[in-house]
């Protein structure tokens, strides 16, 4: 669990980018193909896991800054693209 939240600060944290988010997304897909949620230890790895994949994937899908959370790859805040709501794929 501390490899992963590791992960996540160094590369889907406040600061980002393109190169950094898709190691994220890699490595988090292949933890999540090896984890056995058979113990309530596997369970909660198998939870930060998948919520760490959805914001990491989520992250990657934002191509700008917004707030504290700044995009190296993107440094500038795009309202006419970005103010709104993301639901299933749809802007």
């Amino acid at each position: 669990m501390a490899e992963i939240r590791d992960l996540m600060w160094r590369r889907a944290g406040l600061f980002r980018d393109r190169a950094g988010l898709e190691e994220a997304v890699a490595m988090l897909e292949a933890a999540s193909a090896v984890v056995h949620p058979d113990t309530p230890d596997g369970r909660s790895l198998r939870r930060l896991t998948t919520v760490s994949r959805l914001i990491a994937h989520a992250a990657l899908r934002r191509e700008e800054s917004r707030g504290a959370h700044y995009r190296a790859d993107y440094p500038q805040r795009d309202d006419a693209r970005w103010q709104c709501h993301i639901v299933d794929g749809l802007r």
